[in-house]
């Protein structure tokens, strides 16, 4: 069995600037990868049809078995790349009579005007098969060259992922039908660096044939994926089960979950599992740990909602934080967050809560309290407790980073690990 190999082409400037990131490619990524596909590049395309047709004819001369180009099928006058892909085949653009008809239908049905460009939305290289977007009017096309699959899709996510689900899969699973299989899996990590996480995957992975790991790191947090390739699907499944067994147990506490889970998942199941809720009380993360909560859907049964303190007046009259501990201590102190989380657990009557206060920088620092110091308090029926944390990085990043501490502390708390962090001892309970 032999191993395909893939190009992903994504078209747009606000790609190329770095104003959109790259949603689809990662997505496509993972497909072509579990079809067991070698990716051997993905690359940011301008808006310019000679760009876009230059680029595609030098990956199409290395004779890939599958290109994927997202984006640019639109109307307007800087969608190119139906264009381009005509170009770099040397096949004319023609209209495809089917596509059009089912475009204009569905204008029809949503009770707007046609366009009067409408015909540009289904043309498509001469000898391209039409691939069905069932979502909007934006449709896209397959087409052989020599050796080569090559897919163009519209680049707009919920799009591009209906049609490969409903249309594109089947083809490639088709072509690439001889590949060894692959089997991918990830861990996500919490608290440790990403030199740390990369020394103990070595001792997993090192020498192992067949199999590729990558880290991906972000504030706080490290995702850890491993790919395995055999001549068996089981086989594949059996030594990747094997590989993530090991370094799940290297890691520690510090791996929480595994493939889709992220912190706010894991830490909702925990306390559903408790029949627990919580609160937040906010102030140097300005709201972006509720908001991380939220973002995951259905989180209303256990979230109960937050509270952006970040003013002392705001602390003591929301929060119910004594005046005394803010004058004395600052705000910015283990006091102050304990009494924080204690009045988020009080005013929204949750049975758990966790606090967030410190210096986001770039300034207000001192050298008592410098840019980067940040604590973090929690509430659950098994005590309160307050943890300091220096961070490192500009204002967004230790934010960031505390969003993800703070949630990896309630987890801890949760299933009885010890928290990361310098425990601060503080005095009785406010209030």
């Amino acid at each position: 069995m032999r191993t395909p190999h893939a190009l992903i082409f994504a078209v747009g400037d606000e790609l190329v600037d770095g104003r959109r990131l790259d949603a689809n490619g990662r997505y496509i990524t993972h497909v072509l990868e579990s079809l067991g596909c070698e990716i051997d590049g993905r690359l940011l395309v301008p808006d310019r049809e000679e760009r876009i047709a230059s680029m595609l004819a030098a990956g199409l001369a290395a004779s890939p078995d599958v290109v994927i180009v997202c984006g640019g099928l639109g109307l307007t006058e800087d969608d190119r790349t139906r264009d381009a892909v005509a170009r770099a085949v040397g096949a004319p653009l023609e209209v495809d009579q089917a596509t059009l008809a089912r475009i204009e239908a569905r204008f029809r049905d949503w009770g707007r005007e046609i366009p009067g460009k409408v015909a540009r939305l289904a043309m498509i290289p001469r000898g391209a098969r039409p691939v069905v977007n069932p979502i909007a009017v934006a449709s896209g096309f397959t087409i052989d060259h020599g050796p080569t699959l090559l897919v163009a899709l519209p680049g707009v996510p919920r799009q591009l992922v209906a049609m490969v689900e409903r249309a594109v899969l089947p083809v490639l699973r088709e072509r690439l039908s001889g590949s060894r299989p692959v089997q991918t899996g990830a861990i996500h990590v919490v608290g440790l660096t990403e030199s740390e996480v990369e020394a103990l995957l070595h001792e997993v992975v090192a020498g192992a044939a067949d199999t590729r790991a990558s880290l991906m790191t972000t504030a706080g947090e490290v995702e850890v994926r491993i790919s395995v390739r055999a001549d068996e699907e089981d086989q594949a499944r059996t030594l990747l089960e094997r590989m993530l067994a090991r370094l799940s147990e290297q890691l520690g506490p510090h791996a929480y979950g595994r493939d889709g889970d992220t912190l706010v998942s894991v830490v909702a199941d925990l306390l559903r599992g408790r029949d627990l809720t919580l609160g937040v009380a906010e102030s140097c993360t300005g709201g972006m740990l509720a908001r991380a909560i939220t973002d995951l859907p259905g989180v209303s049964d256990v979230f109960l909602g937050g509270v952006v303190a970040y003013g002392n007046r705001q602390k003591i009259e929301l929060l119910g934080v004594e005046r005394e501990l803010v004058e004395s201590y600052g705000a910015v102190s283990g006091e102050v967050c304990r009494a924080m989380a204690c009045g988020a657990a009080a005013r929204l009557g949750a049975g758990c809560a966790i606090s967030t206060t410190g210096v986001a920088g770039p300034g207000g620092g001192t050298d008592d309290k410098p840019v980067g110091l940040v604590f973090v308090g929690t509430l659950t029926p098994d005590g309160e407790r307050v943890t300091r944390h220096l961070l490192t990085g500009d204002r967004e990043a230790i934010r960031r980073w505390a969003v993800k501490i703070a949630l990896d502390r309630l987890r801890r708390e949760l299933v009885g690990l010890p928290a990361t962090g310098e425990p601060v001892e503080t005095g009785e309970r406010a209030g």
